[in-house]
């Protein structure tokens, strides 16, 4: 997905009007015409208000990351452990929740704090 695709992505997912978007910015109301068509790309300067508006990194915006949050301390596999959590329904993210409690207080699983190594 490209940048334009995740702003809009992004815009819809929000259900906001492309004008109040735009508005909103301080940009020209039919930017996102001219970015869908290709006539114009975000400035960096846009894609940093962007990122600010819907509190994502610009490195989602430049497809740099594929999880709109900003993680960069988190590793890929912690990435798509939180990409995955997020695809699932409330249901489905409570049964995630309540499996890692019970392997964490299982003692079982934990990492040794001073090697990194899970003790068990």
């Amino acid at each position: 997905m490209n940048t334009v695709e995740k702003i809009i992505g992004l815009i819809e997912e929000k259900k906001i009007q492309y004008k109040d978007f735009a508005s909103n910015l301080g940009l020209a109301q039919n930017i996102i015409s001219e970015w869908k068509n290709k006539r114009l790309k975000p400035s960096i300067e846009h894609i940093i208000k962007i990122a600010d508006y819907f509190n994502v990194s610009t490195d989602y915006l430049l497809d740099r990351v594929d999880i709109p949050d900003f993680f960069p301390e988190y590793s890929k596999k912690e990435q798509s452990i939180i990409k995955s959590f997020r695809s699932l329904n409330e249901g489905g993210q409570e049964k995630v929740i309540d499996y890692i409690d019970d392997i964490a207080t299982s003692g079982k699983y934990i990492k040794n704090i001073d090697s990194g190594m899970a003790v068990g």
